[in-house]
């Protein structure tokens, strides 16, 4: 009988992106991501609301990814990770621009990404997990 191996841990590190926006104060978005694969955007792209473009899979693969985060609400009361709340708080930050830090001199400035990208890019790096 064969035995599975799992290679990567299944869960991240604490990650934090610091964001240009004023959604959340401080603009800064800290969270833990569980690692994204092929079958992942397979089930991402069959969600009923695909057929209204990128954004929804984007979402739906942010969605998958999240795992923990650290954001409260108005009165400073912890936001629970529920499918629900990652909908609707994911929803109203996920356009949002990371801050590109300054390059070194001589170097070109990155282009600025938008947070759904990076959190979903990020749960894709199997480097991402092998930090923690």
């Amino acid at each position: 009988m064969a035995t599975v191996k799992r290679r990567i841990p299944q869960l991240s590190p604490w990650m934090t992106f610091e964001l240009e926006t004023d959604l959340l104060d401080p603009p800064i978005f800290k969270v833990r991501l569980r690692p994204l694969d092929g079958w992942d955007q397979w089930q991402a792209a069959s969600t009923p609301g695909q057929e209204f473009g990128k954004a929804y899979h984007l979402l739906a693969m942010a969605i998958m990814a999240v795992v923990e985060w650290d954001l409260k609400d108005q009165e400073g009361k912890p936001i629970e990770v529920t499918e629900e709340n990652k909908r609707g708080v994911l929803r109203e930050i996920l356009g949002e621009p990371v801050k590109v830090p300054e390059p070194e001199p001589g170097q070109e400035k990155e282009k600025a990404v938008m947070l759904g990208w990076a959190i979903v890019r990020a749960a894709q790096e199997k480097e991402t997990f092998l930090k923690n």
